[in-house]
């Protein structure tokens, strides 16, 4: 088990790393405005697939009992307590990959890992406990809207675990606004994901490097929050759901996922963006004539 694999090492170690998560609140609203999906094109992908047969974990700071969660499966804390969600930030990356009017695939099931704390931060031992724990669910897709700048070979240990039983990794590129690695998102195999606004301009905040693999709406993107209630955020947290999202509408279709590479709309320097803009109404195309 990974988890007996970690404790061979010092655990204090391990814990020194702090994890955050890139992202700025605004503004709660009472009825979702959501430019940022057909920004992508996920209203033509919806008439090939919705997401069905897609399990997605999603590691974050919890989940919290919404409307637009209806296929949420279940999950466990990491931090102590329960799996609830008391900042707003795991359910608003859930409701953009799994919500009904306000995800990407809102036919996936999801589950909830909460590796991080009501302060929204946490340790690389709790991340690592979290992924091994998606990995056994049966997750196909883990989604984490968090990071570091600082690398570590037990993280890094695994990520490759969970790649090697073939579960896509997405994690979120950083929100220092500058040309910086940040860590999941920078380990081989793991698609690192950009911010872009509604005009397909890159964010200023999101990190610029040569790890960076997709971009996805970014700023000012309205999904579930807690209450019962939906919220404005922005950070490459929130495009990094958007892309989960498009993985799951692939998988859903059984076809390979560098689709969502390959048909990504290029939008610039590749230090930005990456191979471009995720595509979902593309990958829907190019999988219904694969």
């Amino acid at each position: 088990l990974l988890s007996t694999c970690l404790a061979r090492f010092p655990v204090a170690a391990a814990m020194a790393k702090s994890i955050f998560i890139p992202y700025t609140f605004h503004n709660k609203t009472s009825e979702p405005i959501l430019p940022n999906l057909k920004q992508i094109g996920v209203p033509q992908a919806h008439q090939q697939t919705r997401g069905e047969g897609t399990l997605v974990a999603i590691l974050d700071t919890g989940i919290t009992t919404h409307r637009e969660l209806a296929t949420y499966e279940g999950g466990k804390s990491f931090v102590g307590g329960k799996e609830t969600d008391r900042i707003g930030h795991g359910t608003h990356v859930a409701g953009t990959v799994c919500g009904q009017r306000t995800g990407v695939a809102p036919g996936a099931r999801f589950i909830a890992g909460k590796v991080l704390n009501d302060e929204g931060t946490g340790s690389e031992v709790d991340i690592i406990r979290g992924i091994e724990w998606a990995v056994k669910q049966g997750a196909n897709i883990i989604s984490m809207s968090l990071g570091s700048t600082r690398d570590s070979p037990f993280e890094r240990r695994a990520i490759e675990y969970a790649i090697n039983k073939g579960v896509q990794v997405v994690a979120a590129a950083g929100n220092d606004g500058k040309e910086v690695y940040t860590y999941p998102a920078s380990y081989e195999g793991v698609w690192s994901s950009a911010a872009v606004d509604v005009h397909n301009h890159h964010a200023s905040f999101s990190n610029r490097n040569d790890r960076v693999q997709l971009s996805a709406p970014g700023v000012n993107i309205v999904s579930a929050y807690l209450k019962n209630g939906y919220a404005y955020m922005s950070g490459t947290s929130m495009a990094t759901p958007h892309v989960a999202g498009v993985l799951a509408l692939a998988h859903s279709l059984q076809r390979p996922y560098r689709s969502i590479a390959d048909t990504a709309l290029p939008l610039g320097d590749v230090k930005e963006y990456g191979h471009g803009l995720v595509q979902a109404q593309e990958v829907a195309r190019a999988l219904r004539v694969a």
